[in-house]
C-alpha cells in the first residue's frame, strides 16, 4: 500500500495491486509512457482557428499524479504548492488551473467543454464510476483535472491550444530544423 495526500484534505490509501487500472506491462500494446502530438488547426477550425493543438496522452497509474509541463520538473513540493513560482515556471502546464493560466488556453478542461462532453458531443471522455465526476467528493479544480481522465481506457488526455508567439515566449519553445540543411538549388 502507498499513502498520499489528496487535495490537502485527508490521507488516502491506494492498493497498488487491486486498483481500477492494471499496471502496464513493458513491451505490450498501450504500455508507452506517453505520447505527444502537435497539429496545426488551420483557418477553418471553428473553435480554435490558426493555433497549434498540443495533445499529451499518458496511461493512468493508480496513486500517481500525471504532470505535463514544457519546463523541467524539479522540487515537487514547491512545484505542487500554490506558490507563485509554480505559476511562473510552468506557464504551459496542467499544473495550472484555468484562473492561473497566462496563455489563451490551458490544459485543464473548462466547464464549457465538460458540459459538452457530458451531453454526448464527440470526444466525450467516459464516466466509468458513479463518483468519478462527483462534486460532493471533489472540488471544482479537482473535477476540472479529472475530466481529462478516461477511466475506462485508463488514459489521461490533456489538450491545449497555443499560437506560435505563446509557444516561443511563454512555453520556452524554439524553432529549429530536423537537421536538414538545404544546399544550393540546381539551376
Amino acid at each position: 500500500m502507498m499513502e498520499f495526500k489528496m487535495g490537502f484534505r485527508s490521507e488516502k490509501r491506494v492498493r497498488l495491486k487491486a486498483g481500477m487500472c492494471q499496471p502496464r506491462v513493458v513491451g505490450s500494446v498501450g504500455a508507452e509512457p506517453f505520447s505527444a502530438k502537435l497539429r496545426y488547426t488551420g483557418a477553418n477550425d471553428v473553435d480554435h482557428p490558426n493555433l497549434i493543438k498540443l495533445t499529451v496522452n499518458m496511461p493512468h497509474i493508480d496513486g500517481m499524479l500525471p504532470v505535463v509541463s514544457t519546463r523541467a520538473l524539479s522540487n515537487f513540493e514547491l512545484t505542487l504548492s500554490p506558490d507563485g513560482t509554480r505559476v511562473g515556471n510552468h506557464r504551459c502546464s496542467n499544473l495550472l488551473d484555468r484562473h492561473e493560466v497566462q496563455t489563451r488556453h490551458g490544459f485543464l478542461t473548462s466547464d464549457h467543454d465538460a458540459t459538452r462532453r457530458r451531453d454526448g458531443d464527440a470526444g466525450a471522455i467516459g464516466e466509468t464510476s458513479p463518483y468519478q465526476h462527483s462534486a460532493a467528493l471533489r472540488g471544482a479544480a479537482t473535477l476540472r483535472f479529472y475530466r481529462n481522465l478516461n477511466l475506462e481506457a485508463c488514459l489521461w488526455e490533456f489538450t491545449s491550444y497555443y499560437d506560435m508567439s505563446e509557444l516561443l515566449s511563454d512555453c520556452g519553445g524554439t524553432i529549429g530544423t530536423d537537421g536538414q540543411v538545404r544546399g544550393p538549388q540546381p539551376e
